[in-house]
């Protein structure tokens, strides 16, 4: 379920040390656990929410490996 997959990209993003992330105008800003400086940008694809939020996992786990 949705649900079930976002609870999943939380726990992916805590892991990274992403605490914050704001979508908007196309755009995704993740933002670090210790400042509030942006630590990457992406640009999620998808028009239903189940394809924008594995696009939003695919954007965080190629930053993550960095």
């Amino acid at each position: 379920s949705r649900l079930v997959k976002l609870a999943e990209f939380r726990v992916l993003c805590a892991q990274a040390g992403i605490s914050r992330l704001d979508v908007r105008n196309g755009r995704a800003f993740f933002y670090r656990t210790t400042s509030r400086d942006i630590a990457f940008v992406g640009h999620p694809e998808g028009n239903t929410p189940e394809k924008k939020l594995a696009s939003l996992v695919k954007i965080l786990l190629a930053h993550a490996t960095e």
